[in-house]
């Protein structure tokens, strides 16, 4: 079948919904959903990314089609998760200009160890 975030922005903000609940959550794993730019940014907004989080430590977005304009929603999630050590956002599209946005964010990033981020030229 196809990855459930092609198939509607509903489906990303009910994800987002749902994770919510997880208040312990540390490993989140989205690799593979090729959910481009707007089901990402749903899902960034709809998390609750606004309010810190202290428990997620590895996040695997690889792999999403997230494109240029979703380096931005990267990056706010990169300061809203403040205990994040690992970051793989390979495969995504991002290009030079959407690295430069996540570069500019890592250097206030003080518990990141690991960001994997091969295999993104622009779309």
């Amino acid at each position: 079948g196809r990855p459930i975030f092609t198939e509607s922005l509903d489906a990303a903000r009910a994800l987002s919904q749902q994770l919510r609940k997880f208040v312990k959550l540390s490993h989140l794993d989205l690799s593979r959903n090729f959910m481009g730019t707007a089901a990402f940014d749903a899902f960034v907004s709809n998390q609750g990314f606004s309010l810190p989080n202290r428990t997620l430590v590895h996040v695997n977005l690889a792999s999403n089609r997230i494109g240029f304009r979703g380096a931005f929603a990267i990056s706010h999630l990169i300061c809203a998760c403040t205990c994040l050590r690992m970051l793989d956002v390979s495969d995504n599209q991002l290009g030079e200009r959407g690295i430069g946005v996540l570069e500019a964010t890592i250097g206030l990033h003080r518990s990141l160890q690991e960001l994997r981020i091969n295999r993104n030229k622009p779309m």
